[in-house]
């Protein structure tokens, strides 16, 4: 696996730049490189070998990858007081338009809160149009009901992973 090229990386980049409202009841979109997953622990490493090294894409094995996303994208890129959303194994695996419905309700929750400099449309055109499409990626959800906390969305695809999640 090479890795994403770089616009997609700038892309990534670009996402987790985002600057959120802390402590408010917002939706949250960060994204990253599979590759570059650090796993912790004997189960992380063959997780992460069997989805980047020996192409597995099973459910089990695509929620192991969701599992070491969610572990990173908390240690690194939100405040210590964020709850992570449900485990890997709580995320489910829906189609594009169900993963396009539940990023629009989180971002309806979301817009009663004033966020300078977040835009939900441009980072849904981030999720569905840049990151991943319905043909190459891959979606699962967390809860079927979008207003609720940890409420969260994920695309993946043979590089790349992003969570929008109801923080």
């Amino acid at each position: 696996m090479s890795g994403p090229g770089k616009d997609r990386r700038d892309l990534i980049a670009a996402i987790n730049a985002v600057r959120y409202r802390e402590y408010a009841r917002v939706a949250w979109l960060k994204a990253g490189v599979i590759g570059r997953l650090v796993p912790d622990s004997e189960w992380g490493s063959r997780i992460f070998l069997s989805y980047t090294r020996d192409g597995d894409r099973s459910l089990e094995t695509c929620q192991g990858v969701i599992d070491l996303f969610s572990d990173e994208v908390f240690a690194y890129h939100t405040p210590e007081s964020m709850s992570c959303p449900v485990g890997g194994t709580g995320f489910l695996p829906v189609g594009a338009l169900s993963a396009r419905y539940g990023v629009d309700e989180l971002a309806r929750v979301s817009a009663g809160v004033e966020q300078p400099g977040v835009d939900y449309s441009q980072l849904r055109a981030y999720f569905f149009e840049e990151l991943f499409d319905a043909h190459q990626g891959w979606f699962f959800a967390a809860r079927r009901r979008y207003e609720e906390m940890d409420a969260a969305v994920v695309g993946m695809d043979d590089e790349v992973i992003g969570l929008f999640w109801l923080a």
